[in-house]
């Protein structure tokens, strides 16, 4: 099934600040500031895509074509002897940990008229490895509109392990001082794009057990 994921608002702020940066690199200089402070945004994003995981709370959008298990097998004649709940799949998986809240569910007919879908009719659950799931009540059946054929659901959500650096685990945040002041050590890798030169020792060690594991 088809399905983009777009961020939506970014972190209010990051999970290492400047200073505690420069403390690592013992960075005395002011001059390069700017620079360790767009490398400390780089390293967070690749730790996060390294990871799966959404370091501070940041707001994403989940667009999909249609609801999971709505779309027909070849073979269908068009009768179906069940219930409609039990025709599609009761969840949406959110593929971003740890999960945090789901804000809003809406779908867009062909006339790109917006529906919210109420609050009422589902629920967040959580998987072990920390991706939520928009679950269907049984009580309810996913919206019967007319949906466009592409981009027909919007799905909006929170994750992240909270709004301050003090809330992320101190391995993921030491992870991105190492990454972030390799980096300033090493502004250029070597011809041959050697792995030391690259990513720094032990970085793999460090975010290993952080990894979602799907």
């Amino acid at each position: 099934m088809p399905s983009i994921y777009e961020l939506v608002t970014a972190p209010a702020v990051e999970p290492v600040t400047l200073a505690e940066i420069k403390e690592h690199g013992r960075v005395d200089s002011s001059d390069d500031d700017a620079y360790l402070t767009a490398l400390g945004i780089a390293a967070r994003e690749l730790v996060e895509r390294q990871t799966g995981r959404c370091l501070i709370t940041q707001t994403w959008r989940l667009t999909m074509d249609q609801w999971p298990g709505d779309r027909c097998d070849e073979w269908w004649d068009g009768v179906r002897e069940a219930p409609i709940t039990q025709i599609s799949t009761a969840w949406v998986e959110l593929a971003k940990s740890p999960i945090a809240a789901i804000t809003s569910v809406v779908t867009k007919d062909e006339d790109d008229t917006a529906s919210t879908w109420a609050a009422s009719n589902y629920y967040l659950g959580k998987q072990p490895n920390g991706y939520g799931r928009l679950t269907r009540k049984s009580s309810a059946v996913w919206p019967l509109v007319t949906l466009r054929s592409a981009g027909a659901i919007e799905i909006t959500f929170t994750a992240g392990y909270g709004a301050a650096g003090s809330a992320v685990p101190y391995a993921l945040r030491h992870a991105v001082k190492m990454l972030a002041l390799h980096w300033y050590e090493k502004r250029e890798p070597a011809s041959d794009c050697a792995a030391a030169d690259l990513m720094p020792m032990g970085l793999g060690a460090l975010i290993a057990s952080y990894r979602v594991m799907r």
